[in-house]
């Protein structure tokens, strides 16, 4: 009886802690930005990217997760659908549950992303 009131009292980690969040990377310029939404351990990102002229590029991906760590297929905007690009990924791993810092790594965006993998920070909330 007492280890469920344990249980039931002590924090878990959760991929929910992710949901909503917003995150930058660490040293970028332009800056590469990342929105996070989660449910379950099915996670997708918005992952924006500002070129030398200011003008802006999405991407997405979506996959699995446990709430410190993802990987998933990168997702492109190409007409007025959604494609799945060959050969790229994402990656993310959290320093710790509901951790304000974290890397990243992409494969097959090096054209429009730089730097291709890295350290981010949350700015929200």
């Amino acid at each position: 009886m007492f280890l469920d009131a344990l249980l039931v009292a002590v924090p878990r980690a959760s991929a929910q802690s992710l949901h909503g969040t917003l995150y930058q990377a660490d040293g970028a310029t332009p800056g590469i930005y990342f929105i996070f939404s989660v449910s379950g351990s099915t996670f997708i990102t918005g992952i924006l990217t500002f070129g030398a002229g200011g003008n802006g590029r999405w991407f997405g991906a979506m996959g699995t997760t446990d709430g410190v760590t993802g990987t998933g297929q990168v997702l492109s905007p190409s007409g007025f659908a959604l494609t799945q690009p060959a050969n790229t990924t994402f990656h993310f791993q959290l320093d710790a549950p509901g951790a304000a810092h974290g890397s990243y790594s992409t494969t097959g965006l090096s054209s429009f992303i730089s730097p291709v993998s890295g350290r981010f920070s949350r700015i929200f909330p």
